[in-house]
Order: C-alpha cells, then structure tokens, then sequence
C-alpha cells in the first residue's frame, strides 16, 4: 500500500512544532475557525485537532488538494456529506462491551459506513476535476461487501425477516400465535361473563404477554394471571387463565426469537470488528477529503490565497492579516484590518520592531507566526497572492507576560525561561518571535544581554522578529549585516496607532505622546521633554538620520522589485498574445487552404465530362485539345501553403524583390542569412531586418520583378 503521506497522522505527527508556540500564537483560534467550515462532525474532528508539519512535500501536497477543492466548490460542486460521521468511534464502543445489546449502534455504524462509501465513491468519479483528491477515494478500502451484509440483515433499526431462515419462521410462527391469542382474548373480552369487570375492551401488551385491562375491585372476577398494575391503581393486567397456554406458546416462540436475534447481531458485530481497520482506513480518508473542502470554504469566505513554496530560507508576506481579526473585519459591523508586509530571507534574517505600546507589535507577531503555521497546516493564508514561505523545522515564541507566581519566576526570568530554548544549536531552518525582547530588568543590562542573544541568533542562521523598546537594539539592527529595523507607525497629530508596519525605520516608544493622550499635566510631560534634551536628543537625530536613508533604499528596492514583476507580466502577455496569434494564423491558413481545395476539387468534378467528350474531336484538332486539357491540369493541380511556401523560400536570392505586408510595399533583398531564416530589405532609404515569417509567398499586388 502507498504511504498515507495525506493522513493527519502523518502529515502533522511525524515532527510535531512547539505545542507553547501553538498555545501564545493562538493557534486553537485558528482550529475553531476552520472546524467552522467542515461539512461533517467528521471534518470538523479533524480540523480541531491539525497541527503544522514539517515535511515539505506533505504540505505541497495537502495545499494541492485543498487548490482541488476549491476549484470543485468554485463550480458549484459540493461532496455529499450528509450522514458523514465516525463508525470507528461506535466499533470502539463495541469492542470494549464484547458485543451490541441492540440493533441501534450497528445501525447506526451501517448509515456511518455507507455515507463514507457514497462521498468517496462520488470523488472516485472526478478524477480529471480532482485527481489527487480522487486518488485518495480511490486508494480507500472498498466497503461494498460490509454494506451488502448490512444492508441483507438490517432495515433501518430492524433486524430483517431473511436475515436467516430460522428467524423467518420463528416470526412467522409468532405471528399466527399471536393472532390466535387475540382471537381468544377478543372473544372473552366480548362476553357476557367478562365484559362488566373490564376497564376497557381492548388488549394490552405487557411483560411480553397479551392481557385484559380489568377493573381493579372486579379483580377476582377473572381467573389468570396478573402481570401489571396500572400507575392510578384502577386497574390491573390479567393474562386469562383460557390464555395461558397459547400464550406460554408465543412467549417460547418469542424467546427463540431473542436468541436468534441475539446470535445474528452478535455476527453483525464480529463481521464488523474482523473489518474495522478497513473501515477506520476510509473513514479517515473521507474525513480528509471533507477537510479539504472545509479548508476550500474558508479560503473563500476570508479571501485566503495559496503561496509559493520556496525551498529558500524565507518569509515574506505581501499584505498579510492576522486570521481571526480578519475573520472578524468579514462580520457585520467588524473593523477593517491593516494589512503588513513582512520580509526575512538568508540576508536578512532579523528584523527588531519598535514603537509603541498598544501599536500592534504582538500582533504583527502573531500575524507572522499564525500564517507560517497555518501554511505548514495545509492551508492557505490570508495574505496577497506573491507571498513565498518554506517549510520551517520549528516555530519558537516567547510572547506575552511568561511570570509564573507558582514557581516564583519574575517576568524577566519567565522570558528567560522561554527564550534559552531559542539559544540552543538546533539547525537554522526555524522562526523565532519574542515580544518585549530584553525588557523586565535593568534597561541597561536588558540590552547588553538582549543584543549578546541576537548577535547568537544570527550566528545560528535562523529566522527571527523582536520587538523591544530598547533603543540600543536599534542601533544593533542597523550596524549588523542580516539584521533590519521595523516600526509601528504612530500619527503625530491624533497620537495614536496606525498599525502600520514600515520596514527600514526603527519607532519610538511615543511614551510623551502617549502620556499627553491620556491627559498626564503639560508641566510633567514638558518636564520629561527638557530631561530629554542633549547627548540623547543628537543620538536619537542621528537614529533618524540612519532610518530615513535605509527607508528610502528599502522603497527603492520595492519599486524596483514591483517594476520587476510588472514586466514579467507584460512580457509574460506578449508571449501569449503572440501564441495566440500564431495559432490563429494556422488556423486561417488551413481555412484558406481547404477552401482552395474545396473550389479546385469542383472545378475538377466539373471539367472531367467536358475534357471525356473532346476526345472524340477530329484528328486535325486532337492536338489542341490535348494542350488545353494539360493546361487545365497544371493550373487546377494544388499543394499545400506550406509547402508551396518552403519552395519559394528555397528560391529567393540577394537582390530579389519581396512583399512584405507589415509594410504594404515591395521591397528588395539587401541581406539574405538561412541559417538564421532572417533577411535584410530596403524600406525606403531604411535597411530592416525581418524574419522569413514577416514576408508573402502570393502574389503582391505589384508582383516583384527579378
């Protein structure tokens, strides 16, 4: 059997990513919103529980799946999902119980089942919209014989009357058993003797035997058997003594009939545990294939797109927004987000993002972190289309207050505790993202340490985004090759977030601007701004200076990558215009060319009686006729333009004249290159170079003379 590299199990248990990043990114946020768009419990299950994986042709697969479903769900296809539901979870049940007490849970495993075949009998059949889909249908284990064997023995909640010959005849036996007992009780009910002691004339069932309802005082009344007492206490169920017999007879039968029952549901269950590993094998391709189109809806209904797999070292995102504050924009009443680009490659693997509180540091964070985690996921990612990721060995993240009073840890060693994993030699293909970096401690020595541990991280050659207030890793992003400052901006005038992340500029923490917004005294903020002033006011012009310049370079560098890509797309349109264009001129000159056939052949058809008939001209005359007859044969013979195109090519010299029909005029051969099929002609006082394709093998309206 082939790898089940598509299984959730092996696509996300093999090398699973730190579960504490999972947990500080929010990624259960992003399972909830996922699970949301499964069409089945099943899906659903599935999507609560995907983590990232790190195997890079299982993610090329599964986002080729999910490219499927999208495709299908984009043509109004939707997989039949109705009734899709775990089968295994109820054998498991069984197992653990030795056996059904009922025909419900086998029932109930036999709709399960056959939802699992009708959904994968249904992709089974698309395998030129969906092959890869398909193929996963059509690698399942086939449950047709387990449904056959259901479907003989059960019908609905019931056990059928052929499930075996003797149940058939058991049933068949109590039926005329029980008719002949109701005939006898129908006749006591009706006579004079019984009828005044009856609370009612009907017969009632209880215990498994048919009775009378009596009045209880009238009890005495009727010899038999009591089996019930009404819950008022009225009246009271009595098997006629006349009964007795014909009903002992139909409770044997009935008990032979439990037995029965009992044995054929006991095969039911043994038939269904002997195949429960084939039915757990398509169900967890069913369940899959109902996660991919889970994972198809939400790319629509959040506008996600698929990005390009690089095998690089890289990070860069075009537009990216965070997945459930995205989610949350698409709701009635829901606040825009501002998208952000993010770039990280092998040159620049650092980036150390400033500005201030409340500016959206940690979200941009997590923004990054939850994409790369949702594409490692299988899924797309709410970023613009262009954005490049690789399949990353491992995502790290020390975000948010990691103090732990249970274990007496400060903020700053709870940070600590965190990012000491980060330090340690673990290949280069990871992505760390640490919140409030060196922040916790003395700002002085916070900043010694937190630049000593990014001199380390890039020494390791993994990814990484900081974000600090500390204005010493400023200067440390800007002095070290593979390190760039980051900034959230901040509106001077409404002293607040824009949310903005600019790359190439470090923020500041806006603390003065922030303390003026919340109405902190001028007198104290002034106060703040004077104990500013001097060496640290010319240190952070210089910092200014610095950013302006990398800015302007770092906005070059995106218009030039911007003019880049905008003409790949023209030349990429030229080259399928002129595709378009050579086929269309194939097409037209096999029109044209069936047509000439088409005129010539009747021409032929037509002159072959005429031509028969002047053989019987006069002998004086035969010699004429024939030169007519051959010359009504040269001028209606044809060959293909192709060919009659080849010929004239094969004949032209330096000094002819040509037509060219770019320029209307006939021009002459100044240069005449075969190898290269090109010529040079002169177009008035102009020598052009053209190809043998640019010039006419019919005739020009003013035929060239040689």
């Amino acid at each position: 059997m082939v790898a089940d590299s598509w299984l959730p199990e092996a696509l996300h248990g093999a090398r699973c990513m730190d579960s504490h990043a999972l947990d500080v990114l929010g990624f259960a946020a992003v399972r909830g919103l996922l699970a949301g768009y499964a069409g089945s419990p099943l899906g659903r299950a599935l999507a609560e529980r995907i983590s990232p994986s790190a195997d890079a042709r299982a993610v090329e697969a599964s986002l080729a799946q999910v490219d499927e479903a999208l495709g299908l769900l984009a043509r109004g296809v939707e997989p039949p999902v109705r009734g899709l539901d775990s089968a295994s979870a109820i054998l498991r049940v069984l197992r653990s119980t030795a056996g059904a007490g009922s025909v419900e849970p086998l029932a109930a495993v036999g709709s399960r089942i056959a939802a699992i075949q009708r959904l994968l009998e249904d992709l089974r059949g698309r395998s030129l919209e969906c092959p890869r889909l398909a193929e996963l249908a059509r690698l399942a284990p086939d449950l047709r014989v387990v449904l056959a064997r259901l479907a003989a023995m059960l019908d609905g909640d019931t056990v059928r009357d052929t499930a075996s010959d003797l149940l058939q005849r058991l049933r068949r036996e109590k039926a005329e058993a029980e008719v002949q007992v109701r005939a006898l009780l129908d006749g006591l009910a009706a006579s004079a003797r019984l009828r005044p002691h009856l609370m009612e004339r009907g017969v009632a069932l209880r215990n498994g035997r048919l009775v009378l309802v009596v009045r209880s005082e009238h009890a005495g009344q009727v010899p038999g058997l009591l089996h019930d007492r009404s819950a008022s206490g009225s009246s009271v169920f009595i098997e006629p003594k006349e009964a007795v017999v014909l009903g002992n007879a139909l409770a044997d039968i009935a008990a032979q009939e439990a037995r029965e029952l009992d044995r054929l549901l006991a095969e039911l269950t043994r038939l269904l545990l002997d195949h429960e590993a084939e039915i757990a094998g398509a169900e967890a391709r069913a369940a899959w294939i109902d996660h991919s189109f889970g994972r198809a809806r939400m790319s629509l209904a959040l506008g996600l797109s698929a990005p390009r797999q690089v095998a690089e070292l890289t990070l860069h995102l075009r537009r990216a927004c965070h997945p459930v504050l995205l989610h949350a924009s698409k709701q009635p009443g829901g606040a825009p987000v501002v998208p952000m680009d993010l770039c990280l490659t092998t040159d620049r693997r650092l980036l150390v993002v400033t500005g201030p509180n409340t500016g959206g540091k940690t979200v941009a964070l997590r923004t990054a972190g939850l994409i790369q985690l949702m594409f490692q996921s299988g899924l797309h990612i709410p970023a613009a289309p262009g954005s490049e990721l690789t399949v990353l060995e491992d995502v790290l993240a020390d975000i948010g207050d990691e103090q732990d009073i249970a274990q007496s840890l400060s903020t700053f060693a709870g940070h600590i505790r965190s990012v000491t994993p980060m330090l340690q030699p673990a290949g280069s293909r990871r992505l760390l993202l640490i919140d409030e970096f060196g922040s916790g401690t003395d700002p002085v020595e916070g900043a010694a340490l937190g630049e000593a541990m990014l001199e380390h991280l890039l020494r390791t050659g993994c990814l990484a985004v900081v974000t600090t207030h500390l204005g010493m890793l400023k200067a440390f992003a800007f002095s070290r090759p593979g390190a760039e400052n980051a900034s959230m901006s901040f509106d001077a005038e409404t002293l607040r977030p824009t949310y903005e992340l600019v790359t190439g500029i470090p923020g500041s923490s806006q603390a003065l601007a922030v303390a003026v917004r919340y109405g902190v005294p001028a007198e104290v903020v002034e106060r703040a701004r004077t104990l500013l002033q001097g060496g640290r006011e010319r240190e952070v012009q210089l910092l200014d200076d610095l950013a302006r310049a990398r800015h302007a370079s770092e906005l070059a560098r995106l218009a030039a990558e911007a003019m880049k890509a905008t003409s790949a797309e023209r030349l990429g349109a030229a080259d399928e215009e002129l595709r378009r264009a050579q086929g269309e001129r194939g097409r037209l000159e096999l029109e044209a060319e069936q047509e000439v056939r088409r005129v010539l052949d009747a021409l032929n058809d037509a002159l072959r009686p005429h031509v028969a008939a002047l053989s019987s001209v006069p002998p004086a005359l035969r010699s004429s006729v024939e030169a007519v007859a051959a010359l009504l044969a040269d001028h209606v013979r044809f060959s293909a333009f192709s060919e009659r195109r080849r010929v004239y090519l094969t004949t032209l010299r330096k000094h002819d004249s040509v037509w060219v029909p770019r320029y209307g005029q006939t021009c002459r051969i100044e240069k005449l290159d075969r190898a290269r099929e090109r010529l040079t002609v002169r177009v008035g006082n102009l020598s052009m170079e053209l190809g043998f394709a640019d010039i006419s093998f019919v005739t020009q309206p003013d035929a060239p003379q040689r």
